[in-house]
């Protein structure tokens, strides 16, 4: 019998950099990140890669040119897993995905990024205030957070906790 994972999202952290907050969630599909965020927010530049058994589909494709188209496409076609996704959005937003369960938000400081992350952390019955809380006390390490709110592990290095994941599945 498989062991559960008692908490919904992977791995959380929060990285302080220059001018900006960046995010970055693991085990988060990046449809949910279309959710999130302003509907009505542009792209400046976007690059998308998807998938499903049998076609590539690419950001040319289909042409989105704000969230909200990206969000209504993959609503509708469901079958289609996003691999790869880049974008930079207007108010200097910055974000992106990789293999449809990675994915990461690069905030300038001077932008109010609360709203976003807390929907983010609601939608899997995270605390956000608590949530927040950690990753800004563990700053630019790698957390595990389980349901409700509890502190797993902690990594330093994402390639730590790949290779603990990596030594369960032997």
């Amino acid at each position: 019998m498989e062991k559960q994972n008692e908490y919904k999202i992977e791995l959380a952290c929060l990285k302080n950099q220059d001018d900006e907050l960046y995010f970055y969630f693991l085990g988060v599909p990046t449809t949910d990140l279309f959710y999130i965020l302003p509907k009505k927010l542009k792209f400046k530049k976007i690059s998308l890669l998807a998938s499903n058994l049998h076609n590539y589909i690419y950001d040319t494709d289909i042409k989105p040119n704000s969230i909200n188209d990206c969000y209504r496409y993959f609503n509708s076609n469901s079958e289609y897993i996003i691999d790869d996704f880049d974008a930079e959005l207007e108010n200097q937003l910055y974000i992106g995905s990789h293999d449809n369960t990675e994915i990461h938000i690069k905030f300038p400081k001077s932008f109010n990024y609360k709203r976003i992350i807390y929907k983010l952390l609601e939608k899997y019955q995270y605390d956000p205030q608590k949530v927040i809380e950690l990753l800004i006390n563990n700053e630019n390490k790698y957390l595990e957070i389980g349901i409700p709110n509890r502190l797993i592990n902690t990594y330093t290095q994402f390639n730590d906790y790949r290779k603990k994941t990596q030594n369960m599945r032997k």
